[in-house]
Parts: structure tokens; sequence; C-alpha cells
């Protein structure tokens, strides 16, 4: 049995079949970076206090520090060498069986929302969605031309209204969500008033949310400041998605959404500030790159746990499955 499935059968959490399930992968987010893992600035404060209805794996990890790899683990339940969705060339194989052709199998209706393109049909992730919204697409107007940045994704917040949207109009039963942001990774760009929180108001140096940003590591390294202004930066981001994320829990709560569902809260792989060297993430596998966080919370879930067990994104799937139910269709 996977270790996750262990563990929450181990607290209490029985089978629900036919219980609804979001799963939200929150791009680029490193696990020691959010105050409801014990970080030091108030980073999550509203998935803190979702996570007094859930449970928090503090020593869960990523199988790769690159985004396509990672989920197609998450989706797959296989190592990198087994689904072989490694290098940017590779596409997933058609004769994998995937996490949504499990469950819309088991008759739910699937949806994916996603702003990182990375996670494209054309790389094979489409696989077991009814209905897949490319949100790294810009909006068009009537003539066709792109209104915004043609390389830009949906923020946070557009991702998490579509899928809101779609998901209390269609009232499909059961369904699944994939959800996918991406406001996190860089280029560093926040809210200002959540950069506000952790910014040095006297700064006035080189870092201005691009991506050449990341191209400067020598001066970050002779410069403390510099590096602790692209941390908080970083950190204003997340804090910003945590807004938006909590927004959108209260939002489905208040339809009467949450009822029946289980939400799953992780990320795709994290990210490097200098800690050896480098800066940002895809390269290699330290500690900062793979070590990610995991909230869920749901029917027969534990409250206000928080596990110390190894885990990683290849227990999701199969403890998903085996908590709906549905174990023997994995």
């Amino acid at each position: 049995a996977a270790v996750l499935a262990l563990l929450l059968s181990a607290a209490g959490c029985a089978p629900a079949p036919r219980a609804n399930v979001i799963l939200i992968v929150v791009d680029t987010v490193r696990a020691d970076h959010l105050s409801l893992a014990g970080y030091g600035r108030p980073t999550t404060p509203r998935l803190a206090e979702y996570a007094q209805r859930g449970t928090y794996f503090d020593r869960f990890h990523s199988h790769s520090s690159w985004t396509r790899t990672s989920v197609a683990t998450l989706l797959t339940s296989l190592m990198p060498r087994a689904h072989g969705l490694i290098s940017s060339a590779d596409v997933l194989p058609r004769a994998l069986t995937t996490l949504p052709e499990v469950l819309q199998e088991a008759g739910y209706q699937t949806f994916a929302f996603v702003a990182n393109p990375q996670v494209h049909p054309q790389f094979g992730f489409e696989q077991g969605f009814d209905r897949f919204h490319e949100l790294f697409r810009p909006e068009t107007d009537e003539n066709g031309i792109a209104t915004e940045d043609p390389l830009a994704s949906a923020t946070d917040d557009r991702v998490l209204a579509k899928a809101l949207s779609v998901l209390l109009e269609e009232r499909a039963s059961p369904y699944f969500a994939y959800i996918h942001l991406l406001d996190p990774h860089g280029p560093y760009t926040p809210d200002p008033a959540d950069a506000a929180l952790f910014v040095d108001p006297a700064y006035n140096g080189i870092l201005r949310g691009s991506l050449r940003d990341f191209r400067r590591i020598p001066r970050l390294r002779k410069n403390p400041r510099e590096l602790a202004q692209f941390i908080a930066l970083y950190d204003a981001e997340i804090r910003g998605t945590d807004r938006d994320l909590g927004e959108f829990l209260d939002r489905l709560e208040r339809a009467g959404g949450l009822q029946g569902t289980h939400v799953i809260v992780t990320a795709d792989h994290g990210e490097e500030f200098l800690e050896h060297g480098g800066t940002g993430h895809g390269r290699r596998l330290y500690q900062e790159q793979v070590h990610i966080p995991l909230l869920w919370l749901g029917p027969g879930v534990p409250p206000g746990l928080k596990v110390q067990d190894l885990g990683g994104l290849i227990d999701i799937a199969p403890t998903l499955l085996d908590v709906l139910g549905l174990a023997s269709r994995g």
C-alpha cells in the first residue's frame, strides 16, 4: 500500500466513494517558505486556517525539480525513468494510465485548469480529461488580437475563478479537477500590497521582477541585500497565491462545494536561492528544489494533524484511489 494511504488509514480516514476531488498544484513552492510549515514570514495564513481542518505532510517531496517530469509522476504514480518524460523532447506515452483516466472510467467528470504551458496537451497531459482549459494563452478581442502579453499565463486568481465557475455551473458529481497555478514561478511580480509585507521599503537596487534577474547570480552572491530582495519578492508571490486559494476555498464552501470534496494542495518542485551556488530550479535535486508541501482535507481526513513520515508525489494517486474505495481500478 502507498505510504500516504497507510498514514491516512491509520489516522481513521475511511473510504468515501463518489467524493469530489480537487487537486491543486502550485508551481515552484518550496515547503520551508510556508508559514504553515514554520517559516518566519506570514506567507500562508489562509492555508494555515484550512490546515486545521486537514492533514499536513511535513516531509513531502517531488521526484524532479522540473514541472513536466514531476507532474507526470503525480498523474501516473511512476518514477521518472518509468514514465519516460524527462527531457523537453519527451511526451507522456499513451500506453500509460493516468489518474484522471482511472477516475473517468469510474464515472467521474474530469477537468483541468492549467496556467503552465509545460503541462500542455501536446505533451500528453490531456489524457483522461473531459475538458482541458489551457490558461496559458492570452485573451483576445473580437478581432482575435491578444489583449495582453502573449507570453503571459493567467494569474492565479483568474485560474481559480475559471475553475470555480465551471465547477459550480456544471454541478457535475462526482468530479475530479486538476488546477495548476503559476504565480510563484519567476519572474517575481507580486501584488504591491503583498510585496510591501516583506521587501525593504528603502531598497533601490537591481531587482525589478524580470527574467533577467535570474542571470544576475554573481551580483546576488556579492550583495546580500539584493539576495534578500529576491527572496522577499518570491515570498510575496506565495502570499498572493495563499490569499487567492483562501478566497477560492471560501467561495466553494459558501456554495456548498467543500462538503464531500477532497482538496489536495501540493507543488511540482521548489526553488533555490544560492544555497548551493545557483538560483531557480530544474537542473539539480537539492532539498530546496524537491521538498514541497502537501495539505489534504476532505471526508474522513484527520483535522489539524501534521505527519512527519516521508512521502512523495508518487504516493498521491494510489492514496486517493484507496481513500475513494477505487484502489482496485488503479
